[in-house]
């Protein structure tokens, strides 16, 4: 497929997972599976509850063996895909706590067999540091928001990036992690109606913790104080939505020139953000690594056997896990990160940065935030996606400054304003703030 045909399937895959003829769960461009094996052909993917024989179906809803799209013909995939997904990040309440799930989110490591609950193997990298507090700051740490009263909650720093609008150094993440509490909060209008029923002083000034509370067991904790939300990607849940993605404003006394790198890597220099044609050239035999707060790093020179794959490198498919009483979120152009042997990522995972290796360089390609129940798929928003909607860049580990410049805020209507990143007002640019579903 080149660039043209990609972008044309792109927009039919979009319109596939809306119409749904198929009772498809996702809907991609992916490496095409031949008897559980992936090749490096890249096809039109539909992934489905259970694959039948083609006699037990509906006459119309069998999938085509292949697709035309304006003109040129596809070949097709079917294979199983979760029938739910959910954002990564972890937040539970500090009374009758699910006792067994916490144990899985708190003991579960890199290269731990799905399904298995037990404790880490003793490796090089223990995963307690990515849940440690880490001074200077190095992505792939345990971060999160103020949790709703009663809870704790965790999620991860994915690496610090340049604010492309005022040149500071900044932490990314996800919306849903530095957003929280904001179940309905609009870019600069505070409402007090989400989930958790937070308050109007929750919303004036986000800030955010490093370790999260769920690791430190304090909410709140002074110490622990990092930073505040700088500016997130609204989120909607009308419209198609192709990033989960807020950045972090720092101080510059918590961040050095090492801060690039990412805790349990190999890296010898900063990567660079890959570009689009290079994300949708990947395929299942691209080396991969992702470094985050509960799995720890995964990748090919972390531990043997240590191994996950991007499968598809375009997907559109519906993420549950935004609020109590948000409807599935429809998301598109997002990496499939799938492992037949270790967990990919669980809850606290949410804002980690997953790499690959293309052309002998590691390049960021995506970020993290929502996977199925067991752990053996993950998805994540491309980093192209990303930089061009949130308007960041790579840090290369030059001198930026990171303190943060005066805040204001202003109210605006949620109806009116809600689906812009930024408006400006009395000659200033105001950005969305927190999340907004």
């Amino acid at each position: 497929m080149n660039a043209d045909n990609i972008n044309n399937v792109k927009q039919e895959i979009e319109r596939l997972i809306v119409d749904n003829p198929y009772d498809a769960h996702e809907i991609a461009i992916g490496c095409k599976s031949t008897g559980g094996t992936y090749t490096e052909e890249k096809v039109i993917r539909f992934g489905v509850e259970q694959k039948l024989p083609i006699d037990q179906i509906p006459s119309d809803k069998i999938i085509p063996k292949t697709i035309n799209v304006n003109g040129v013909e596809y070949k097709t995939d079917v294979y199983v895909a979760p029938v739910e997904v959910y954002t990564a990040a972890a937040i539970r309440k500090l009374d009758a706590v699910d006792t067994q799930d916490l144990i899985r989110v708190m003991a579960v490591s890199y290269c731990n067999p799905i399904g298995d609950n037990s404790v880490p193997p003793v490796v090089s990298t223990p995963v307690s540091y990515h849940r440690a507090t880490t001074r200077p700051l190095r992505g792939g740490i345990s971060m999160a928001a103020p949790p709703p009263t009663g809870y704790v909650n965790a999620g991860t720093l994915g690496l610090m990036v340049v604010d492309s609008i005022d040149g500071k150094l900044v932490g990314l993440t996800n919306n849903h992690v530095c957003g929280n509490p904001g179940g309905s909060l609009d870019k600069c209008k505070f409402y007090a109606n989400d989930a958790y029923s937070a308050s109007y002083t929750h919303f004036n000034t986000i800030n955010l913790y490093q370790q999260s509370s769920w690791d430190s067991g304090i909410v709140n904790k002074a110490s622990d104080l990092i930073g505040f939300a700088k500016r997130q990607f609204p989120l909607s849940s009308t419209f198609i939505n192709y990033i989960d993605a807020g950045i972090v404003n720092l101080s510059s006394s918590f961040v050095d020139n090492g801060s690039w790198n990412v805790l349990g890597s190999s890296f010898v220099s900063s990567p660079p953000f890959a570009s689009t044609a290079e994300i949708d050239s990947i395929t299942s035999s691209t080396l991969v690594f992702k470094s985050a707060r509960t799995t720890g790093p995964i990748g090919p020179d972390n531990y043997s056997g240590c191994v996950i794959q991007i499968t598809n490198t375009s997907t559109a498919l519906y993420v549950s896990g935004y609020g109590t009483g948000v409807p599935a979120l429809l998301f598109g152009d997002c990496l499939k990160i799938e492992s037949t042997g270790t967990v990919v990522g669980v809850g606290g995972d949410s804002g980690s940065v997953v790499y690959a290796k293309i052309g002998g360089v590691w390049k960021v390609v995506g970020l993290f935030f929502a996977g199925n129940n067991d752990g053996s798929a993950g998805y994540a928003c491309r980093i192209d996606r990303v930089a061009g909607l949130l308007q960041i860049g790579a840090y290369d580990g030059g001198s930026y400054s990171a303190d943060p410049g005066t805040r204001s805020y202003v109210t605006m209507s949620l109806a009116e304003y809600g689906s812009q990143i930024s408006a400006s007002f009395g000659g200033k640019m105001y950005w969305q703030v927190g999340k907004n579903v």
